[in-house]
């Protein structure tokens, strides 16, 4: 059984692959952040909830208007944890809401309930959240801006504390930022660290290690993806590729020599196929070429091209020197398009023919 790619195909493959590798850590990266503010909209409803109802209880000396600011920002936080659930990918305008409010409410906060010594300290959750999930650059403008509020609110009266205790602050949410600073970066690195060896896992398993050909698993994915960019319109050829006497070759001067051969001839056939044909070591000595829209005189043509690329490349063994040719096969069909493995079978049965009428030669069959 099998199946059909090419040297441009193989650098399309891997540039869908790059492409892949790219967004996969991102979102591994986002699925973080958008857990991060999760996190933090639950504990936020827990306590505003918990905060709320201490009040109407009359369990706090919260007045009404830190109250009904309290409400405003307990319903704003369920519609965008609503919101965020049906819309996980938009969790960056979302978090900044979020996160704006929040400060909005804390700032509030500091001339309104003066009974609450530590409230300063609410800003640290927020500067948190802001570093994880929108990154150093929104965290330090929070960091900023929730400096400048506890100074405000110090500096007008509304915060009694000593000088003592805001150099203790603010120590505290720096060291605390740059913590998160350094969290956020180092998690971004290993998880791009991460994608990276797993990217090099799965070119290994697509991608033949001698030749740097598509192998058998990658084929039919890469043959498949081709069918439905061209199964309506165009003729669709395949060529089948034995390397002559590989055998032989093999006893002879040992499998290092047979490697060197199957270099040489992938290289011959890459250079000699067209950008859009899908080129793939098979198994053993064979290789396959499919070729969209060639009907089968054309894919003869560009298969004894092929053949005639591979004789003139010679292959240095020790101090001799190895012609090594190959025998063709090629098959072609009109849409709609015969099965892979049918098309296949009649290749193969065609380099046969090939190989019985004395080798180095192209045959053909529809």
């Amino acid at each position: 059984m099998i199946s059909i790619p090419s040297d441009s195909r193989r650098k399309c493959s891997r540039a869908m692959l790059r492409k892949t590798d790219r967004r996969a850590p991102l979102e591994a990266l986002n699925g973080l952040k958008r857990l991060v503010l999760t996190i933090s909209m639950v504990a936020a409803l827990l306590c505003g909830a918990l905060v709320i109802g201490a009040t109407l209880l009359g369990r706090t000396p919260i007045k009404p208007p830190h109250l009904y600011d309290n409400i405003i920002f307990l319903c704003l936080t369920i519609g965008l944890f609503i919101l965020l659930r049906r819309r996980p990918k938009a969790f960056r305008p979302i978090g900044v809401v979020y996160l704006v409010a929040g400060f909005i409410l804390y700032a509030r906060a500091l001339f309104l309930v003066p009974e609450d010594e530590m409230r300063a300290f609410w800003t640290l959750a927020l500067t948190g959240t802001g570093f994880l999930v929108l990154g150093p650059v929104f965290g330090w403008f929070s960091v900023a801006c929730a400096l400048v509020m506890v100074w405000a609110a110090a500096m007008t009266g509304a915060l009694a504390v000593s000088l003592f205790a805001m150099s203790t602050y603010c120590f505290c949410i720096v060291m605390t930022s740059a913590m998160f600073h350094a969290y956020n970066r180092h998690a971004e690195l290993a998880l791009h660290n991460i994608e990276a060896a797993n990217a090099a896992l799965r070119d290994a398993t697509r991608h033949d290690t001698l030749t740097g050909l598509l192998n058998l698993p990658a084929l039919r994915d890469a043959a498949a993806g081709l069918a439905g960019g061209h199964g309506e319109s165009a003729p669709l050829a395949l060529a089948f590729i034995d390397v002559d006497h590989f055998k032989a070759i093999n006893d002879r001067f040992g499998h290092a020599a047979g490697d060197s051969v199957l270099q040489t001839v992938a290289h011959a056939i890459s250079g000699a196929a067209r950008p859009q044909d899908l080129v793939a070591r098979i198994g053993g000595e064979e290789f396959a070429i499919i070729m969209p829209g060639q009907d089968l005189a054309h894919a003869t043509a560009a298969a004894d091209k092929v053949r005639l690329a591979v004789a003139e490349r010679p292959v240095t063994v020790g101090k001799e020197t190895l012609r090594v040719t190959i025998s063709v096969g090629v098959t072609a069909c009109q849409p709609p398009h015969q099965a892979l493995d049918w098309m296949l079978q009649r290749a193969d049965m065609a380099m046969y023919a090939a190989k019985a009428d004395g080798r180095n030669r192209v045959r053909a069959t529809a």
